[in-house]
């Protein structure tokens, strides 16, 4: 593998998981504005969004030079359309974060709302699920579950 691969896929690699690192607080944040809406928050957590969504765009420019420039075959091909696909999905969990936050505003002049303990759990799960996935891509762990 060239040097100029290596230090790319690398840089790939880091700017993923930063992405990821965002995500997650992200959904944590709207999950919170469940118990108390915030507009300032919503507005933060689509400010957020926007630069994920530009994040996202910037990763996929970045996967289609390796793909074009090194022509890169087995694990490193691998690796770039698995990170291809993670952002993607984490541009799209970005979104729901601040679907969530805007529905919690919206209930903000609502009689009060007794967050369930199962939803709170849910979200943490899901934010789990995230995380673990993210751990096998980083470990290249093709068996976790």
């Amino acid at each position: 593998m060239s040097i100029h691969l290596q230090t790319d896929l690398q840089e790939l690699h880091k700017d993923l998981l930063q992405m990821c690192a965002i995500v997650e607080d992200m959904i944590h944040r709207a999950v919170d504005q469940l118990a108390a809406p915030n507009l300032e928050e919503a507005q933060t957590l689509i400010a957020e969004d926007n630069r994920i969504d530009r994040w996202d765009v910037r990763i996929e420019d970045s996967c289609l030079k390796l793909l074009a420039l090194h022509q890169p075959v087995a694990i490193d091909l691998r690796r770039i359309t698995t990170v291809l696909k993670i952002s993607g999905e984490l541009e799209r969990v970005a979104d729901l974060a601040v679907n969530i936050a805007e529905r919690a505003v919206g209930l903000a002049d609502a009689p009060v709302v007794t967050i369930p303990d199962q939803l709170k759990d849910m979200a943490h799960d899901a934010v789990d699920m995230l995380h673990r996935s993210i751990d096998a891509y980083v470990d290249l762990d093709t068996r976790s579950g």
